[in-house]
């Protein structure tokens, strides 16, 4: 490990934070800077050297891609100079990775791109984890590993990228990932046979003139990470579509988010803990989920449970969810405290992609 440093820059946007025991109480609404890299500049230590810029080709990657990061270093000095470029990121629940030291020759007031390609997996002897990831860039003036070395330059990057272990895009349903139960839910029977994959979309369909629905789950328990879906939902008042984690026995392991089927819809957070409810949010959206995909989000670790819509945190609480693994799932139905209204026509859930 060489010496990255320990602490980033802490910044984000338009967050909303709830805090409930039961339905919203409180909202308050932090507007700062984020996802901007912060440079030590030569004005700012008195060294010539900077690093000027950091640009990551994607905004999220799976472990097996090429990171594919750019890197501007400038030498503000009349002097040619070896420098060793360093990256560290740290994933979601704190924990350092360091990418190999690049070795790199700048002449005098030059300026120069490089481009760093690692492959993570490659680097981790453990499963890397999903979410958010922070980058602390560092030029040294000598092998910081091997000698005894001076940081000239860093440059700091909080939620640099996302990274995802998995991306299912449901070309088909791989059914050594997923399961679709027969049972009943609420008011709804749900069937294996109203799930399909049509115009290269999941779909889970909710016939007409009944309150029949669907469910989709992972076969393997998941643990902590970040979760999300792509999706628009069904024209069908009365009715939910559910994105969450969830374990048997009920009321002990759940993290939900749950969406009205219907153009004016609420969305409801809730987490499930020791045989009840132990938090519960409520709030409007602010479009039609029926009309257009968006982007649904749990974001699960140890210390913190947090739920995004589009990327906007609506819901966050830091106890009161379980801490053991889950099944991911997804469903459409008719939940038995709603009038349970049957649609006159087929309606159907569409699901673009879930990553995790």
């Amino acid at each position: 490990m060489f010496k990255h440093l320990t602490h980033l820059n802490k910044r984000t946007i338009g967050i909303f934070i709830v805090s409930s025991t039961g339905f919203i109480l409180t909202v308050v609404i932090v507007i700062q800077l984020t996802g901007i890299g912060r440079s030590s500049s030569p004005s700012d230590t008195g060294n010539p050297l900077e690093i000027k810029d950091v640009v990551f080709v994607l905004d999220s990657y799976a472990p097996n891609q090429s990171l594919d990061v750019s890197v501007t270093i400038v030498n503000h000095s009349e002097l040619e100079t070896e420098l060793w470029l360093g990256l560290s990121l740290q994933n979601p629940l704190g924990e350092w990775l360091d990418i190999p030291l690049t070795e790199i020759s700048m002449n005098s007031t030059d300026e120069r791109t490089v481009q760093l390609t690692p492959i993570l997996e490659d680097l981790s002897t453990d499963p890397l984890i999903s979410g958010s990831y922070s980058a602390v860039f560092s030029l040294w003036d000598s092998n910081p590993i091997t000698d005894t070395s001076n940081r000239l330059a860093t440059f700091e990057s909080n939620e640099a990228f996302r990274l995802y272990q998995t991306l299912e895009t449901f070309e088909t349903i791989d059914e050594s990932i997923w399961f679709s139960r027969e049972g009943t839910l609420g008011r709804t029977h749900l069937s294996e046979e109203r799930v399909d994959i049509k115009n290269d979309l999941l779909t889970i369909t909710m016939p007409e003139n009944t309150l029949n629905g669907g469910e989709i789950q992972t076969l393997d328990l998941v643990h902590y990470g970040s979760y999300e879906i792509r999706m628009k939902l069904p024209h069908a008042p009365s009715s939910i579509t559910g994105f969450f984690l969830y374990k048997a026995p009920d009321f002990h392991h759940e993290i939900d988010i749950e969406v009205f089927n219907q153009p004016e819809a609420d969305v409801l957070f809730t987490t499930y803990s020791g045989g009840s409810v132990q938090h519960e949010a409520k709030a409007p959206l602010p479009f039609d989920p029926t009309a257009t995909f968006h982007n649904y989000r749990i974001d699960y670790y140890p210390d913190e449970v947090s739920f995004y819509i589009d990327d906007q945190l609506f819901a966050s609480w830091k106890d009161g969810f379980s801490q053991e693994p889950m099944h991911l799932m997804v469903n459409t139905w008719f939940p038995s405290w709603l009038d349970g209204i049957p649609p006159s026509e087929n309606q159907t859930l569409e699901i673009e992609w879930i990553r995790y």
